[in-house]
């Protein structure tokens, strides 16, 4: 089948960055499905132009793909001229509609036969639904992490069991995400998991790190912000550095802007002999080689669902300590790939850390398995076969 008469699928997601386990998820995901379907990646982006707030569009080419962001303002400016305004004044409504409303030109300018939204943040599922309605097209919502966990908490509750009552197909990467979307939101669609996978192939095999520090290395590799807890990792370093047990820590991603004053007080208070390492965002492509360098990798999310740092520490064949939290077990089963520890325990990760340093039967053991079961269960092929099943069943593709 020629590119030109494969269906056309509106692929709705955040702006484009080349950072974070969201992206990487994305790209693969709609690489995989290239024969199948043609993605047309479409960013829903805030402008600071207040010119904007009908929404602008931009095309462009992107990995070969043609593409749109549509632009629209943040009206920010609102509370700056009148600070009395409540949240209901400040016309984020109207951004949201106009987005919506640029989304149905573009997708009826494209004569999509479907829309996919990755990532439900904001309202953007809504959005996505809301298009989907007019043009009476089939909607799928693949729920990616923090876009389900924060939502259910947040404001936009409504509108997301509005969006999955409108969906056709929903897919989430964990069983964990399966039961807050079943159970919570109610779907009267399928609900399937799809997990993510990693492959060798994918990472530079030229790719050096000179070690961080004196070994032993503990890694945490991140978009540091709370929910990774980074700060019950420091603070079970602290107390193993206290105990005068000396690791160096090296922290592998960017710090979140508004909490990294938040993280840089607790690496202050830790015991003088404490070393660590900022070392600022890796390149995905050089995140293997970036884990071989530790002698532990450390998971201490308080949520994650299908976490590459996860899969990539077993296929790096490096020890992991990681939490219970979201989806991890669905990836690790403790004492069997790695050791797990309930998320905001500082007192139990610190054991297990300890513990998986001097052990050295034990940790030979789980990296093994690890490396078995990540290069069985969570490959490229198996992902790729999932996807078209559920594409297939909700008929979006042949």
């Amino acid at each position: 089948m020629q590119k030109n008469d494969l269906p056309r699928i509106a692929l709705i997601s955040d702006k484009p960055v080349d950072f974070g386990g969201s992206v990487v998820s994305k790209k693969r995901m709609s690489t995989l499905l290239d024969e199948h379907v043609e993605m047309i990646p479409i960013s829903l982006d805030v402008s600071l132009r207040e010119a904007d707030w009908s929404g602008r569009v931009e095309k462009f080419e992107a990995n070969g793909r043609r593409s749109y962001r549509i632009f629209s303002a943040d009206f920010k400016v609102d509370r700056s001229l009148s600070p009395f305004l409540g949240e209901a004044m400040l016309n984020y409504d109207l951004r949201r509609r106009s987005w919506a409303e640029r989304l149905l030109t573009i997708c009826r300018e494209e004569n999509v036969s479907a829309i996919h939204v990755y990532g439900g943040f904001e309202q953007r599922a809504f959005i996505g639904a809301y298009a989907a309605t007019l043009l009476e097209i089939p909607l799928v919502i693949t729920y990616i992490g923090q876009d389900l966990e924060a939502r259910i908490f947040g404001r936009h509750l409504a509108q997301t069991v509005q969006a999955v009552q409108g969906a056709r197909l929903i897919t989430c990467k964990s069983e964990h995400a399966r039961k807050i979307i079943t159970g919570l939101l109610r779907p009267t669609c399928p609900v399937e998991i799809i997990r993510n996978s990693v492959s060798a192939d994918v990472f530079d095999p030229h790719a050096q790190f000179e070690p961080w520090g004196d070994r032993p290395i503990l890694g945490c590799f991140a978009e540091f912000r709370r929910v990774v807890g980074l700060d019950t990792l420091l603070q079970a370093y602290g107390k193993l550095t206290a105990s005068g047990h000396r690791f160096t820590l090296a922290l592998g991603g960017p710090f979140r802007e508004n909490e990294i004053g938040y993280f840089n007080k607790l690496i202050e208070a830790l015991p003088e002999e404490a070393r660590v390492w900022q070392i600022g965002r890796i390149p995905h492509e050089k995140m293997l080689a970036a884990i071989q360098c530790c002698d532990i990798t450390i998971a201490p999310s308080f949520a994650d669902t299908s976490p590459y740092k996860v899969l990539e520490a077993m296929l790096a064949k490096v020890p992991l300590v990681g939490t219970t939290a979201g989806g991890i077990p669905d990836l690790v089963t403790h004492e069997k790939e790695g050791l797990l520890v309930p998320a905001g325990d500082s007192d139990a990760l610190a054991s297990a850390i300890l513990r998986m340093h001097t052990e050295k039967d034990l940790q030979s053991r789980l990296v093994e398995s690890a490396y078995q079961r990540v290069t069985t269960e969570f490959t490229r092929e198996r992902e790729l076969t999932k996807w078209i099943s559920v594409y297939r069943n909700a008929g979006l593709c042949s």
